[in-house]
């Protein structure tokens, strides 16, 4: 047994020693005020495995989503996690669907219907993985919570899930009678790519305010922007918390546009802009009156001798779709969300921050109203962290928010 207890010495030793050596060259921001046991091992860690992770870019889109788990395994473990929530189904078509938590007893005639859309760069994510902690907004707010399954990239391209989110929102309207739905009283709700969804769902339905009368939107951490990258960007290229880095970034959009990754490392370089999507950037600009807001990076641009040119050539419609950058809005369908209450949340330390000063500074050009909050001690994926102070900040302001 004295073998035994020698070997398992010197494998704790030999950890602690790597541990410590990992944390030395661990940059965490302090004012995360994080957990001990996130800073000191899962944070190492897990840079480990996005290195491993991101020497094969060339992966299809099951590959990389099995690849993420050991990440959010460890996730879990040091920021927390609440217990899983069981869903069922309200109405299915084929991969699209709207569920519910399951339960004996539900809140008998709810004032407010929370509508929640999942965040994962148009890749990842599902109600399932968020169903513990979006659980306590529904039972802070004493709602009724429905969540949107929506098809994912790159087995359904854009603009799929726009589609997708749009109808099922439509349906649960349409049969409010039937869900024991208020239609006044309908409030929808994402984060990451969820809040960008949740924002075109309220432009689109708001062309027809009567029968669908949004009450509010709730925008958080948005991604908002997929052109070349904002400040933000660039501060928190090695996020702070481990969740999203601009590779990441730069995967999701080749995955969620074109299937692959054939154009991941020009979007990582900023070389996946055509003259024409930068000058009708540019007019934007000027259209909306935008001076008071971080200017993003200054883009490159190459010629057609460069292979970086043939990303920029069959990106191009697709970047300059509304639909993908909420600044090339027309000026009437941002107006629109003058007809609910429209909040944005951002986070201080976030590499997506700035997405939502630039709808900000659009929105004030515009004289629409909004409400936007930035938390300081905030990440991006706070809402779903529990044992992080930003998540519960987070969660604390949308629940006032909704209950307005």
């Amino acid at each position: 047994m004295s073998w035994m207890r020698s070997v398992f010495f010197c494998s704790a030793l030999v950890m602690a020693v790597v541990a410590y050596l990992l944390h030395r060259h661990t940059v965490v921001d302090e004012r995360l005020q994080l957990p001990m046991t996130h800073t000191h091992f899962m944070l190492p860690i897990s840079r480990i495995i996005k290195k491993m992770r991101g020497a094969s870019v060339n992966v299809d889109g099951p590959t990389f989503r099995n690849s993420l788990k050991p990440h959010f395994m460890l996730r879990s473990f040091c920021l927390g996690k609440d217990p899983p929530q069981e869903l069922e189904s309200v109405f299915k078509q084929g991969g699209v669907e709207v569920m519910r938590f399951k339960r004996v007893k539900r809140v008998q005639n709810p004032t407010t219907t929370l509508v929640y859309i999942h965040g994962g760069g148009y890749v990842i994510g599902s109600p399932e993985m968020v169903a513990g902690p979006i659980h306590r907004l529904e039972h802070g707010t004493d709602s009724q919570l429905f969540f949107i399954r929506y098809r994912l990239a790159p087995e359904h391209l854009f603009p799929t899930a726009v589609d997708d989110c749009v109808a099922m929102v439509k349906y649960i309207m349409d049969h409010s009678d039937q869900l024991g739905v208020d239609k006044h009283n309908v409030q929808i709700f994402g984060d990451s790519a969820g809040g960008m969804l949740a924002t075109l769902v309220a432009i689109e339905l708001l062309k027809n305010q009567e029968q669908y009368p949004l009450k509010a939107v709730h925008a958080i951490y948005p991604w908002y922007y997929i052109l070349n990258d904002m400040p933000s960007a660039k501060k928190f290229s090695i996020d702070p918390s481990d969740v999203l880095d601009q590779t990441d970034l730069a995967r999701f959009m080749s995955f969620y546009l074109l299937g692959d990754t054939s154009c991941m490392q020009s979007k990582v370089t900023n070389e996946h802009l055509t003259q024409k999507v930068w000058e009708k950037y540019l007019l934007k600009t000027k259209e909306f009156k935008l001076k008071n807001f971080p200017q993003p990076v200054t883009s490159h641009f190459k010629s057609s001798k460069d292979k970086s040119s043939d990303c920029a050539a069959r990106l191009e419609s697709m970047l300059l779709d509304p639909r993908n950058n909420i600044i090339f809005h027309e000026k009437d369908q941002l107006q629109r969300l003058n007809k609910t209450d429209f909040r944005l949340y951002s986070c201080e330390v976030d590499i997506l921050r700035d997405d939502s000063y630039l709808m900000a500074s659009m929105l004030d050009a515009l004289e629409v109203k909004y409400n936007h909050v930035n938390i300081e001690s905030c990440y991006h994926g706070s809402v779903h962290s529990t044992n992080a102070v930003g998540g519960e900040q987070l969660r604390q302001e949308l629940i006032r928010s909704m209950r307005r």
